[in-house]
């Protein structure tokens, strides 16, 4: 997810008063001016209208996410996607009346603005929340602390398993990449089976992925999970990592498969048909 989009401008405002009512928006905005001036890298708690508090770390833009998520509204399917919506909540709602629990994979949670989205809009989802990041993971797992069935993993999502570096030590945030030929911090790579096993469930209601790039070797691994899920969100990053074709197996994968396609803000959004 880009960081680059700032919040210490007043344009933001009319978005913020939307969201949160004229004085809980224009206050909280405020504060996220200060938070962004500050510059700080250790996490405060920052007090969201419907939320309580969420913790976030200026020098890594954390609010930066907080606002593409909770003020943007970039995770809105019902808006961008009404009938797939729709159909979307009764999947959902037919599983709970059957006694079952829609899981949600969340693959770059980065440090829980999406996982707290998820969570409020699925509120009676499994959540499994994957995050490579040591210093995200931290910051993760204060913010989903008294969440129900969230389940926090420090590993990366990939095509097959064995274990990733980070690309480039000077990244932060949610801008840190992986790969085998990395220097920096080691995780182990997972594959969505191997989630699923983890966890005891062989099928996906929805599984958002931002991982920076990792789409190209997700996408170009094992694929039955593909078959048995509802809904993907994907950010692309082909804007970012230009001539190297990163959403090349996404859209090769999805090619063959009855799925929507659709877009919204900087995501793919695909829905089983």
């Amino acid at each position: 997810m880009n960081q680059h989009a700032s919040v210490s401008n007043v344009r933001w405002l009319p978005n913020y008063v939307k969201t949160f009512g004229p004085l809980q928006g224009s206050g909280l905005l405020w504060h996220m001016v200060r938070l962004d001036r500050a510059g700080s890298p250790k996490a405060v708690a920052v007090s969201v209208p419907g939320l309580g508090k969420v913790w976030m770390r200026a020098a890594t833009r954390d609010h930066s996410i907080f606002q593409q998520v909770w003020v943007k509204r970039e995770y809105d399917l019902a808006r961008a996607a009404p009938h797939q919506f729709s159909a979307l909540m009764e999947t959902y709602r037919a599983a709970l009346a059957q006694g079952r629990r829609p899981l949600i994979l969340d693959a770059g949670a980065h440090v829980g603005m999406s996982v707290l989205w998820w969570r409020r809009l699925f509120p009676e989802a499994r959540i499994v929340a994957i995050e490579p990041s040591s210093a995200n993971l931290a910051i993760l797992r204060q913010n989903v602390a008294d969440e129900p069935d969230v389940l926090v993993l420090h590993a990366a999502i990939a095509g097959s398993p064995g274990r990733l570096r980070v690309a480039d030590p000077t990244a932060c945030g949610s801008a840190i990449r992986f790969s085998p030929e990395g220097k920096g911090e080691d995780v182990p790579a997972l594959t969505v089976a191997q989630i699923l096993e983890k966890v005891g469930a062989d099928e996906i209601f929805l599984a958002k992925i931002d991982i920076e790039g990792g789409e190209a070797s997700l996408f170009a691994g094992e694929l039955g999970w593909l078959d048995r899920t509802q809904a993907l969100v994907v950010e692309t990053h082909d804007w970012l990592f230009p001539g190297e074709a990163t959403s090349r197996a996404l859209f090769a994968a999805i090619s063959t498969r009855s799925f929507d396609f659709l877009t919204s803000g900087e995501n793919v959004l695909l829905f089983r048909t």
